[in-house]
């Protein structure tokens, strides 16, 4: 049989502090690879206010990444919206 799946409602705050939970840097971006929003071990990996992350391209901010053997999947991920 098929999985329905089902949208959880968390309580205001609640998904901030379960990402900010995370060890791992999570930075989430827009079609245009701008910035969204950035977990507590992302903003310490930039070494920058949560602030002045957001809107920032993602190319920008780490310019090695766009020549790395990652670009091409991120691309293709983006393109077809597939994780």
């Amino acid at each position: 049989p098929r999985l329905r799946r089902r949208r959880m409602t968390l309580p205001p705050g609640s998904a901030d502090r379960i990402l900010d939970a995370l060890t791992e840097g999570l930075v989430v971006v827009n079609a245009g690879w701008r910035v969204r929003e950035a977990n507590a071990a992302a903003i310490r990996w930039f070494d920058r206010p949560h602030a002045a992350l957001v809107g920032d391209e993602l190319w920008a901010l780490v310019p090695s990444l766009a020549e790395s053997a990652v670009a091409p999947m991120a691309h293709e991920a983006m393109h077809g919206r597939q994780p």
